[in-house]
């Protein structure tokens, strides 16, 4: 057993235990995890910081402390944030110790590292991640139990062990595809059978419940995956509101990586920049294309315009009413 902890490597093969809850919460995180890997492009990322290794520290930490090695190169690390509170009672000092590096020093933040926040309130995505593995385990869990207890369709109690091993012949052969035969009177005098429960409502709860947690996970982390609880169509309207409900909390991760590379460039000379990729690139070029489509800003519009219901909100083109002929 090594005496070291390799966060970035899982088990080639392990098979998944729904029961066990503690591997259930850590699969489901790590396959997030995995999901928003390419969620932002860089560029300009030196060779001894890469973009996997980067995004971890931000994504699970909530911070990385990006500094100089002395004959070796630009570093991103975890480290202990302290020393004396600045003004505005942040810390002032991040403690590193890598001994891959040989680098153990505490580095003054903002003159001799910087510090990349993951989102402005340092959180990272852990807890959010966590709450809802927990949940969706638990779902699991309970939608495992249902599943067997379904196979469960009369319950069968024997008064004494004769008529129990006769039950248990019975049961067997029907099993095994044979006609089941019952020897005598004794045999019904000596049992008694219950019907099993019925559980087509809790199935179909338990599916719609699994369906919201996975919508709310992937709509927190920007992946439009809606769930209707109206039971009915969405307007355009709604659809578009969803859209944009997507983004606040990615376009607050994309802003801080934006400072905080800002601040290494400016102080290491280096020149990283980065961006959305895929799908939440995507999803912002939608929102934009929506905002263009809304109408006349109402700040444009005249008195006339704004007192007009069936003109509010409408583009010049429809004003005027479609251009000439």
């Amino acid at each position: 057993m090594s005496k070291y902890n390799y966060y970035g490597l899982y088990p080639s093969f392990k098979r998944f235990e729904v029961t066990n809850k503690k591997e259930a919460v850590y699969s489901y995180i790590v396959y997030m995890l995995d999901r928003i890997a390419q969620m932002f492009e860089y560029k300009g990322l030196p060779e001894t910081i890469p973009q996997r290794e980067f995004e971890l520290l931000l994504q699970i930490n909530g911070f990385a402390c990006v500094a100089q090695v002395p004959e070796k190169g630009l570093y991103a690390f975890y480290g202990g944030l302290g020393g004396v509170p600045d003004a505005y009672y942040m810390p002032t000092e991040c403690i590193v110790n890598n001994p891959a590096l040989t680098f153990n020093k505490t580095l003054k933040i903002n003159e001799e590292c910087v510090i990349v926040r993951n989102d402005s309130m340092y959180r990272g995505l852990i807890p959010m991640f966590t709450k809802y593995a927990e949940l969706l385990t638990e779902n699991d869990i309970t939608f495992r139990v249902q599943s067997i207890n379904t196979r469960i369709a009369s319950i069968i109690s024997a008064q004494d062990d004769k008529t129990k091993d006769s039950a248990e012949k019975y049961i067997k052969d029907i099993e095994a595809g044979k006609l089941g035969v019952i020897g005598g009177a004794a045999f019904f005098d000596g049992v008694e059978v219950q019907a099993g429960a019925q559980h087509d409502r809790n199935y179909t709860e338990l599916i719609e419940y699994n369906q919201y947690l996975r919508a709310s996970w992937f709509n927190d982390i920007g992946i439009q995956a809606n769930f209707n609880m109206k039971r009915e169509r969405l307007n355009s309207d709604e659809v578009q509101l969803n859209i944009k409900g997507l983004l606040p909390l990615v376009e607050n991760m994309l802003e801080e990586r934006k400072k905080g590379l800002d601040a290494v460039n400016e102080m290491f000379g280096t020149d990283i920049s980065v961006d959305f990729k895929g799908v939440w690139k995507d999803t912002q070029e939608e929102v934009e294309e929506i905002d263009q489509l809304d109408g006349t800003p109402e700040d444009q519009q005249t008195p006339e315009e704004k007192d007009d219901p069936e003109t509010e909100g409408k583009p010049e083109e429809e004003k005027d009413g479609g251009g000439d002929e």
